[in-house]
Parts: structure tokens; sequence; C-alpha cells
């Protein structure tokens, strides 16, 4: 069942701003999935930054920033990263 119009243009536009806040990290997003359903974001797919130089100091970095500015997209209710090459390990990301 699709959700109403109105609703999928919220949708949208979250999607957009989540995209938006992957690029401006420096993220690849041409593989990944978003998917918004009740105000929560769940992005899935592979840790790509588009420099393969960086360490993981600076990708761990990268991905509680990520995790920071998302949940501080207005009307979010929660955020969901399942990203291979970054889990969360007991509340810690854990980068490889």
């Amino acid at each position: 069942m699709k959700p109403p119009p109105e609703n999928q243009a919220f949708n949208s536009k979250l999607t957009f701003q989540a995209k938006a806040i992957f690029n401006s990290l420096g993220l690849d997003t041409r593989k990944l999935r978003f998917s918004v359903s009740g105000g929560r974001i769940s992005v899935t797919g592979p840790f790509k930054p588009r420099r393969s130089d960086l360490s993981k100091e600076e990708k761990l970095k990268k991905v509680m920033i990520l995790e920071q500015e998302l949940s501080k997209i207005p009307k979010v209710k929660g955020v969901s990263l399942r990203l291979k090459g970054a889990t969360k390990r007991n509340g810690k990301w854990v980068v490889s």
C-alpha cells in the first residue's frame, strides 16, 4: 500500500536531505538504499568514502558525524544505519 501523496513528498524530501549529508561528507551514495518510514531514516549499503586513503580514525569520525547530522534533520524520529564496513557494537562505531 502506497503512502498518501503528502507523505510521499515528505519521505522524498527526507531522502534528499540524507543524500545531501552523505555527499557533503564525501561518501559515495550510488549503491546505498535510502528508505523513510514514519519519520525514521534507514540507510543500507556499503560505507565507501570517495577518498580511499583515509585512516580508520578519519572514517570513524565521518560515521559519527553522519549519524549526528542525520538525526538533526527536522521531523526525523530515528536513524538506522546498516553500513557494510562500519558497524555499531555496544553503542560504539567500529570501522573496517
